[in-house]
């Protein structure tokens, strides 16, 4: 019987390798495997992935994160990554009465607070 590497550690070596790349701030792999679809991110330390992730149910740390999407196809989990990413630049260029409530508004209202 042959054996497979596990998705979610190739995703994140994917994702670690895509870092390489010049001028990339942060990278997203989306990978599926048994009917459970896994976005791993990274980022050289400006992009915090961690507040990405937690926004879809996962965590991690500021340079390293990861969520896990059971019964959910890739591409959804892709849309729903897509629009993280976005909904966390958008909090960034927000005033910060304008940072809308939730894991990622709350986190990123937190790490405004403690920078003051």
């Amino acid at each position: 019987e042959e054996e497979f590497p596990d998705v979610k550690v190739i995703g994140a070596q994917v994702a670690d390798e895509l870092m390489t790349i010049n001028g990339v701030q942060a990278s997203f792999v989306v990978s599926s495997l048994n009917q459970v679809v896994n976005a791993s991110a990274r980022s050289m330390g400006e992009v915090n992935v961690q507040v990405i992730m937690e926004s879809l149910g996962g965590g991690g740390h500021h340079t390293m994160a990861a969520a896990q999407f059971p019964d959910v196809s890739v591409q959804d989990v892709r849309k729903q990554v897509v629009e993280a990413i976005d909904a966390y630049y958008e909090a960034l260029n927000a005033p910060p009465e304008k940072v809308e409530p939730g894991p990622a508004g709350e986190a990123l209202a937190e790490m405004e607070k403690a920078e003051e």
